[in-house]
């Protein structure tokens, strides 16, 4: 809605093999106000899929100031199964550098988990053992809605012939990535857009604790008043939850300049930073 424009997602399966591997995403954008795109070329390559490892489909949606893709992964190697994946990537440009969130990239760890799968046949297994194919997720009230299509048996030449069913995987509010564990996250510079400083996080022990400070970019001091010691420690899960300082100021002498922001974790999570007016 921002832009005015559409984004169409599409599936490559070139006839000769590309740098990376068989089967690869495209996307494209529309002209401003106009369900219309540019076929007069081939789309450019924003994920690549291996031979062994093929994406054979990506919803993509914009996620506060990033592009999130769920990528839809082949298993081409385990014949017997044919199983399809659904696996989180991510990109700051719409039409280039798209990457995997997990570290293990095509082979990572689901983002829809597939379901159990039975000693043999159909009948023994989850309705979503073998396939995930997910839509654009939904935000609601309670929380992240991934609705997906789920089915019981391998990709290709399934007998007794598979089952599809619709499916519901439900994330709390922001919750599609971030990191976890304990120590000292420090972020790139970043714009101070707003006068409140905000964060997404939860608790992950009964001893869990985020504490936030800033510094000017580039320094390796904190601002006065602005400082780990100086913020309201945050032990309980929060959802854009605004950082107080024991100062009671905000950031509105800071707004317009670049800083760091520097988070003191233990045993927590932390999903997003962001800024607001209020």
């Amino acid at each position: 809605p921002t832009t005015r424009r559409y984004v169409a997602t599409t599936r490559r399966h070139p006839t000769t093999a590309v740098a990376d591997g068989d089967r690869a995403i495209g996307i494209a954008l529309s002209a401003v106000d106009d369900f219309v795109f540019n076929s007069t070329g081939q789309l450019p390559l924003t994920l690549n899929g291996t031979h062994e490892h093929q994406i054979y489909a990506q919803e993509t949606f914009k996620w506060h100031q990033l592009y999130l893709g769920i990528a839809m992964v082949y298993d081409a190697t385990d014949r017997i199964n044919n199983r399809v994946h659904c696996r989180l990537v991510w990109s700051k440009q719409l039409l280039s550098g798209w990457r995997f969130v997990e570290e293990d990239g095509l082979t990572g760890s689901d983002f829809i988990p597939l379901g159990h799968s039975g000693p043999a046949g159909t009948e023994a297994n989850d309705f979503d053992s073998h396939l995930c194919f997910a839509a654009r997720p939904v935000r609601a009230p309670d929380g992240e809605r991934v609705y997906y299509a789920g089915s019981n048996g391998k990709h290709s030449g399934s007998k007794p012939h598979r089952n599809a069913s619709v499916g519901l995987a439900m994330f709390r509010l922001d919750g599609y990535a971030g990191m976890a564990g304990t120590g000292t996250l420090k972020t790139v510079p970043i714009n101070v857009t707003a006068a409140r400083l905000r964060v997404t996080v939860d608790i992950l022990g009964s001893n869990g604790s985020v504490r936030v400070g800033l510094r000017h970019a580039g320094s390796s001091s904190y601002i006065s008043e602005f400082s780990p010691t100086d913020c309201i420690t945050i032990s309980a899960n929060v959802t854009a939850e605004p950082v107080v300082f024991s100062s009671g100021k905000t950031l509105v002498s800071l707004v317009g300049q670049e800083v760091s922001i520097v988070l003191e974790v233990t045993d927590a999570f932390i999903y997003t930073i962001g800024f607001s007016q209020s």
